[in-house]
């Protein structure tokens, strides 16, 4: 599950996990730097989410030299040109302060739909 690989999933794809019941909506309010409270509309893995996560993070182990190279184009920033992205809330809450300003930039606002 890519949400898991890159702490972020484009808005239409967190709807669907919503759908799903893979994910479950959370509000991630984190002071940074200069005292500043940054607010985060995020997902956080259901149960099921993270049986999911976990299957997929088994197939990582295997070696063949298939497996691997899939793994290792999944490692790619695939979001990086999105101009907003769905934080997973547990990403967001272990990131270094530096790193959350330009997160906010990036997140989804009202992206339920």
């Amino acid at each position: 599950m890519n949400i898991d690989l890159h702490g972020c999933c484009d808005p239409l794809s967190a709807n669907s996990l919503l759908e799903l019941g893979l994910v479950d909506l959370e509000q991630v309010s984190i002071h940074a730097i200069g005292g500043e409270t940054l607010m985060f509309e995020a997902v956080s893995l259901t149960l099921s989410g993270i049986i999911e996560v976990g299957k997929i993070a088994q197939v990582a182990s295997v070696r063949h030299r298939f497996f691997q190279e899939v793994f290792a184009r999944m490692q790619t920033d695939q979001y990086r040109s999105n101009e907003a992205v769905v934080f997973e809330a547990s990403y967001l809450k272990r990131l270094p302060s530096g790193k959350l300003e330009d997160c906010h930039h990036r997140s989804a606002l009202h992206w339920r739909i």
